[in-house]
């Protein structure tokens, strides 16, 4: 590990052997290059002993990148560890604690597991149900009346995919918060506002996943906590099995989480967490919120900022800097200034033996506004034309 000439920034995570860390990183800082490395160091140095070094992802892909990773550096080491870790997602972790013991939940062993896409199609089949069933009336009713047609449609269109967005997140939150569609209901007969409209759909959506014997993944995860917190057993068998965790772009993390990863954490107390609070885009569709990562930051043992990156020219993270700055500091909404965190990005520093930031010949940053949904794909689509065959190497964000 020592051939490799970590920035100054990156040393202080490299020197990590236990307790809390929280690592808030910038966009391009190398949080999976660091992470990898950082793993693959406690495995060759036999740090986790008889344990296991659990990390976790979001996404199936992200899980296959760190475990091909990690295994790629041990193996360069001769170091045969292949048992020494897992990477899942924080949605498999939950599944394998409730099929360890599902007769906690009082679940059968064959349930499964609703994907995404099962997910959208019930709820928006759920929705349409409501609409066709006298709701209608009360579905337009948060539209603005509009002369020209157009606009009315254009209107419309955009309202379904906020209403779908807005009832699978008030779904969610009603679920973390333990408000089944029978406690939603009672407490909406009298309602006629948008709480009434989504009581209706929430009822038939849970119907639905009980018919079919599915869980989504808030149910995963409920569950999960749920199992843990009830089964003593086999909570500490999970806090046994794992000597250290990892948890990857956790600012996308939710309360429920959080807990899961606590509890089972709590043996060894060795937890690192990374991420960006300016990159959390999911909590405007999920029940995430980076204020858990925040409070992580200001409780962990020890903090390490990963604010050095090579990814972009220096103008791209000049502009950001800027963007965040004016959030941060200028925005006339006071109450929005939180959502981003001010932590400057710092260019790569030169001649040093790191992979420095790009430098093009011309700086360019443009910007453009388009009337319509439609003519905005297609003249994006058309401008992308232009630049791969204009720059057939390269790659296009």
């Amino acid at each position: 590990m020592s051939k490799i000439n970590y920035r100054k920034d990156q040393i202080p995570i490299m020197n990590y052997e236990n307790g809390t860390m929280a690592v808030p990183a910038v966009p391009g800082a190398g949080k999976t290059f660091i992470v990898t490395n950082l793993v693959a160091k406690l495995l060759a140095e036999n740090k986790n002993e008889k344990g296991k070094i659990l990390i976790l992802t979001y996404m199936n892909s992200a899980a296959n990148n760190f475990k091909g990773r990690i295994k790629k550096i041990l193996e360069e080491k001769g170091i045969d560890s292949t048992n020494g870790f897992e990477v899942m997602t924080i949605h498999s972790l939950a599944a394998k604690i409730i099929k360890e013991k599902p007769e906690v939940m009082m679940l059968s062993e064959d349930f499964n597991i609703a994907d995404d896409l099962q997910k959208t199609m019930m709820l928006n089949d759920c929705i349409n149900t409501f609409r066709a069933s006298g709701g209608e009336t009360a579905y337009r009713y948060f539209l603005k009346e509009q002369k020209n047609q157009m606009w009315y449609d254009i209107q419309l269109e955009a309202w379904q995919d906020g209403f779908f967005e807005l009832v699978a997140k008030a779904i969610s939150s009603l679920k973390y918060n333990d408000i089944t569609p029978q406690k939603l209901e009672e407490n909406t007969l009298s309602n006629k506002g948008i709480l009434k409209m989504i009581s209706f759909i929430y009822k038939d959506y849970d119907k639905k996943l009980k018919q079919n014997g599915l869980l989504d993944y808030d149910d995963l995860l409920i569950y999960a906590y749920k199992t843990l917190s009830i089964d003593e057993q086999l909570r500490e068998k999970f806090q046994n099995r794992y000597k250290y965790i990892f948890e990857d772009e956790c600012q996308d993390s939710n309360e429920i989480q959080g807990k899961i990863i606590k509890l089972i954490s709590k043996e060894n107390n060795n937890l690192v967490r990374v991420g960006d609070i300016n990159q959390s885009i999911t909590g405007t569709f999920s029940s995430s919120d980076p204020k858990y990562f925040k409070e992580f930051i200001r409780e962990a043992d020890n903090c390490y900022r990963m604010d050095m990156s090579n990814r972009s020219s220096k103008d791209i993270i000049d502009l950001a800097n800027r963007l965040v700055k004016y959030i941060t500091k200028e925005f006339n909404q006071i109450e929005c200034r939180e959502a981003l965190e001010a932590m400057d990005i710092k260019t790569v520093p030169e001649n040093m033996g790191y992979k420095e930031n790009p430098k093009p010949d011309v700086y360019s940053i443009n910007t453009k506004r388009y009337i319509t949904w439609k003519d905005e794909v297609e003249k994006t689509v058309t401008y992308a034309k232009n630049i791969k065959k204009k720059y057939p190497d390269k790659s296009i964000g």
